[in-house]
């Protein structure tokens, strides 16, 4: 495991399952600095003034779901921790855009394996956002390229068009994008048959 130390908030209505996280931290000596909620108001009101690299939170909570947590924390992994391990709340839990599901056991064996989930959590989460960083690279770069570019899907569709082609074909953005290549270039044999350009 890398040597960062990751601010973490758990979410945890059950003392001694919020006692026993506490403990396996300090046993492990895990580079963590952690907060603990025990409420999805708490959890909220913790969140409005500070932000954490990861959430560990269970699923069913006093005042509500964990899922409810998901739509204050659009950019910080949520590793959902619960007890009622059942597949309706594991694809709840999917779709609402947690990064991990662990089950509760009643031995608390499942703490073994937070350690690797919040590591992967977090690096994938970085990978996102280096991802996130060059994708809005491109597209400054395509946008403000001085050459005219097309961008054109697998059936040559043209799904992007940059302001400086449609400066130069002296056409707007809807007649060029979702247009096949031929339509949208203007080629002359392009009325008859699309493969014709």
């Amino acid at each position: 495991m890398e040597d960062a130390k990751y601010k973490i908030l758990l979410i945890e209505d059950d003392t001694l399952d919020r006692i026993a996280f506490e403990r396996f931290l300090q046993e492990e000596k895990l580079p963590y600095d952690y907060t603990a909620a025990r409420s999805v108001a708490e959890a909220r009101e913790i969140l409005k003034s500070r932000q954490f690299d990861i959430i560990v939170s269970d699923y069913f909570l006093g005042d509500g779901t964990a899922l409810e947590i998901l739509n204050t924390v659009k950019h910080t992994p949520v590793i959902l921790i619960t007890g009622a391990a059942n597949e309706q709340v594991a694809i709840d839990a999917w779709r609402a855009g947690t990064y991990d599901y662990l089950p509760k056991d009643l031995d608390r064996n499942y703490l073994k394996a937070v350690p690797a989930t919040i590591e992967k959590a977090v690096r994938r989460r970085k990978v996102e956002d280096a991802l996130d960083r060059k994708q809005k690279n491109l597209e400054a770069i395509f946008s403000a390229a001085p050459v005219g570019m097309l961008l054109a899907d697998e059936n040559m569709i043209v799904a992007r068009a940059n302001d400086t082609i449609m400066r130069m074909l002296h056409r707007e953005h809807s007649h060029l994008v979702n247009q096949p290549i031929c339509r949208a270039l203007g080629c002359v044999n392009s009325t008859g048959n699309d493969n014709g350009c």
